[in-house]
């Protein structure tokens, strides 16, 4: 939007002191917002079903457009209601025309600069494609989601919040207690992946995200929200649900909108316990690894992400709804941008971002954090990507994605600044002040593309000897024992070269020994009950844990590693 260069339509009404023809629509429904000591009111558009928040003043102004009203008149009930700037014509047909482009007002003559399809044409032009984050075109599920409410409206109740929760809570000491195990697991094969491991990931991704956009959309209908789009999205190039609950927006109470942005977190937290207890009580298989998958997808999606109000996700807006702010990001990006336009102009400038006097250092910090989080997240899924593809040579795909992510951050960054100091055409930038700011972006650039980061790696252990025969550990291990041979480099065939530790046996060892002990009591317990049936299980159970046993000091000697 130009508001430098109102229409040719406008421009001539106001000059001729004709009354104004543009008239607001009378089907759009409005609701009162409070953020503070500023009332705003969120405008939704049945027709489009697009959502805005409405400053004071743009509200008032719409209320005013019936077409019969002069211009000057508009400019002068602008400056008795609103006084704590001075109103000129040029700032009212700069409203005026932001309401015409959202498409809240029409000029009853046609102007073809204030064509809507101009208008969407316009929006084309600016969106772009976010190659790890994008949507296709959705469709309304309004019929699904009546029918899954009866089935489901149980699920949102204080009882069942109350039971998920302690489950959640009985999960995370289980898994704490199973952290090793777990993470030996889940890290092979997120770091070592197979086609079955990818087609794990993408099932847990695909059915975490179904489930919790779609707990999205039921609680936002329970509630007494409308939801209209639901599609398809590709996340980190994997297929998953997206659901449209922009009409919670409309909801009076923040409470319930908190509820709608919390739905999907509790539906994976819920899903979560429960693939948990599945893992833990299945063995090796399929079902076992998916489990693990479903799990770390959860644990990713839910801590680093979702809940996380620096990205803006669920925790955003809850977090947005507990402060009373809305577009929190955007007006902290703007705040910082007249902070950085006040540090290379020397200026002060009036801030027009509609945040506390008292709490702008908070909302400064908070978008710092947002930017550096936003960078590590993208430096965290480039290099899972690495990892993914480098086994089949295409591990720079990930360089790119990096790279393109942090020159669209850039790009929009510069962006927003350069249109703030469109605005301000009085301040000029000084040169000498745009040193600080360039050395800091070279630094950050550098530290993130030059300095070298330590970088772990799972192989095999290969020692080469004098001759051809090869030496190779078959078990895992850390190096623990290198024998002595004072200076004797040569070995003959059976003689022990070096031995590995392995933490994993030490615990699983005393665990059998345990086990095999309280069966043997077991056992002994039985035979002086005088239970026949009962001693023969014992002892077969007893022969298994020796079993077991034995294995586990078979894989054992494979720590010990012998010359060929």
């Amino acid at each position: 939007m130009d508001r430098d260069n109102p229409p040719k339509m406008l421009q001539d009404t106001a000059k001729r002191g004709k009354a104004l023809r543009v008239i607001a629509r009378k089907d759009l429904q409005f609701t009162e917002r409070s953020e503070g000591y500023i009332i705003t009111w969120i405008v939704k558009d049945p027709v489009s079903r697009a959502y805005y928040q409405l400053r004071p003043e743009l509200y008032f102004l719409l209320q005013k457009l019936d077409g019969e009203i002069p211009l000057a008149g508009l400019v002068q009930k602008m400056n008795e209601n609103f006084l704590e700037r001075h109103w000129t014509t040029h700032d009212v047909l700069g409203l005026i025309k932001e309401l015409i482009e959202k498409q809240l007002a029409r000029a009853l003559v046609v102007d073809p600069e204030l064509s809507p399809l101009n208008t969407e044409n316009h929006a084309k032009k600016r969106s772009g494609i976010n190659p790890l984050y994008f949507r296709l075109p959705g469709w309304d599920p309004t019929a699904l989601l009546n029918w899954l409410m009866p089935f489901f409206a149980w699920f949102y109740s204080r009882a069942s919040v109350l039971f998920f929760s302690c489950c959640a809570l009985i999960a995370c000491g289980a898994l704490v207690g199973e952290w090793d195990r777990f993470w030996a697991e889940f890290s092979f094969t997120a770091f070592h992946p197979t086609g079955q491991g990818i087609y794990c990931f993408w099932l847990a991704l695909a059915l975490t995200k179904a489930i919790h956009e779609l707990s999205h959309g039921l609680r936002c209908r329970l509630l007494g929200g409308e939801v209209h789009e639901i599609g398809v999205a590709m996340i980190v190039f994997s297929p998953c649900l997206y659901c449209n609950v922009s009409d919670a927006w409309c909801m009076p109470s923040r409470w319930s909108r908190i509820q709608v942005s919390l739905a999907g977190i509790y539906a994976e937290i819920a899903l979560g316990s429960l693939a948990v207890g599945l893992w833990l009580l299945t063995g090796p298989g399929f079902t076992h690894d998916f489990m693990a998958h479903v799990i770390g997808v959860t644990l990713c999606s839910t801590v680093l992400v979702n809940l996380n109000p620096l990205l803006k996700f669920d925790g955003y807006y809850v977090f947005s709804d507990l402060l009373g702010v809305t577009n929190l990001r955007e007006k902290s990006k703007k705040l910082f941008h007249y902070q950085i336009a006040e540090i290379v102009s020397g200026k002060s400038l009036r801030r027009n971002t509609q945040l506390p006097q008292r709490k702008q250092i908070w909302y400064l910090l908070y978008h710092v954090c947002s930017i550096v989080y936003t960078m590590l997240i993208l430096i965290v899924i480039s290099e899972f990507l690495y990892h993914l593809l480098k086994p089949y040579q295409l591990g720079w795909i990930s360089r790119v994605v990096l790279v393109q992510g942090l020159m669209t951050m850039l790009i929009q960054g510069l962006t927003s600044f350069y249109q703030l100091m469109k605005e301000h055409k009085d301040v000029s930038m000084r040169p000498a002040r745009l040193i600080f700011p360039l050395l800091l972006v070279g630094a950050s650039g550098y530290f993130i593309f030059a300095v070298p980061f330590s970088n772990r790696t799972t192989a095999p252990l290969v020692a080469s000897p004098k001759l051809s025969s090869s030496l190779i550990a078959d078990a895992g291990g850390v190096l623990s024992e290198v024998e002595d041979r004072n200076g004797d480099h040569s070995v003959i065939a059976g003689q022990k070269v070096l031995t590995l530790q392995d933490s994993q046996y030490e615990r699983k060892s005393i665990r059998l020994r345990a086990d095999l002990e309280k069966q043997k009591v077991i056992t002994a317990l039985n035979e002086h009950l005088s239970k026949p049936q009962s001693v023969a299980q014992s002892r077969e159970l007893e022969n298994y844990h020796r079993k077991r046993m034995k294995l586990l000091e078979a894989e054992a000697e494979k720590l010990t590693v012998l010359a060929p």
